[in-house]
């Protein structure tokens, strides 16, 4: 009899297995502004099949992030794009590229390197990492479906740290921009330079800083949501009292790390 139910056990696993194996696959993107205090660290996950992630936040507390969001098996990154080279956006890959295999690294060119990021590149040259400067502008495919977009306007504006590339996103019918710690003067560049950046979601910049995310910039971008990556009861205040009342003001709809932990979007990209 217990031959009999283990056999039993065994074929219905085998069943579910099938099943499974050839279920339709949906081509989905889950999108998670992963809470990893303050800093910023953003994970796309399309299909389980191409992972990407944007910045890596302030410290080790990315793995336990990853952990939660991706399946045990997966130990391989296909592009981790770094925004600029504050510590609250890089600390965190220093670890990531010992434990995990990443296919390729994008960063702007030109913009002021601080530690660790000596660290990060001599742990990509060790792995084999390809390694992609922006000088002006890219475009990097994901899939048939989606493609990035990123500009680098460091020749045309160099006297702040904060500079940072502006990532979007493009599908279909889903579009994400993020401008990692950019501020007013840098927002003035992109508007002045008529870039697309209308886009669905949008991650406030410097973490939600009153010296960003300008009420003309926020016009141009038309999100739906604004995430705002940031810790809880920071030193800096940030998000600023007056960007949450420009973005009300606005109907842009408002998530928080700080107030709901990592948050996650999903899309179906057909």
């Amino acid at each position: 009899m217990k031959k009999r139910g283990l056999l039993f056990c065994l074929f219905l696993g085998l069943v579910f297995f099938l099943f499974i194996y050839f279920l339709p696959q949906q081509n989905f993107l889950r999108l998670s502004f992963l809470d990893v205090g303050q800093g910023d660290a953003c994970l796309l996950n399309f299909n389980n099949e191409k992972i990407i992630l944007l910045d890596g936040g302030p410290s080790d507390i990315l793995l336990r992030r990853l952990g939660e969001s991706l399946p045990f098996y997966k130990r391989k990154i296909d592009l981790v794009i770094i925004s600029h080279f504050h510590e609250d956006h890089i600390n965190g890959l220093v670890e990531l590229f010992r434990r995990y295999q990443i296919d390729t690294l994008v960063f702007g060119e030109g913009l002021e390197k601080k530690y660790p990021a000596e660290i990060i590149f001599q742990e990509a040259t060790r792995q084999g990492t390809k390694m992609v400067a922006v000088k002006e502008m890219a475009s990097l495919v994901v899939n048939n479906d989606c493609q990035f977009k990123l500009w680098n306007l460091v020749s045309r504006y160099t006297n702040d740290d904060n500079n940072s590339l502006v990532t979007k996103l493009e599908c279909h019918q889903f579009s994400f921009l993020a401008a990692g710690d950019n501020e007013l003067a840098a927002e003035k560049i992109i508007l002045d330079s008529q870039l697309n950046i209308e886009a669905n979601i949008f991650k406030a910049s410097h973490h939600g800083a009153d010296n960003a995310n300008s009420q003309k910039f926020l016009e141009k971008i038309k999100p739906q949501f604004m995430i705002i990556s940031v810790g809880e009861d920071n030193k800096f205040g940030h998000p600023s009292e007056a960007l949450i009342k420009r973005a009300n003001d606005l109907g842009i709809i408002i998530k928080r790390t700080d107030q709901l932990g990592s948050i996650n979007i999903f899309t179906n990209l057909r």
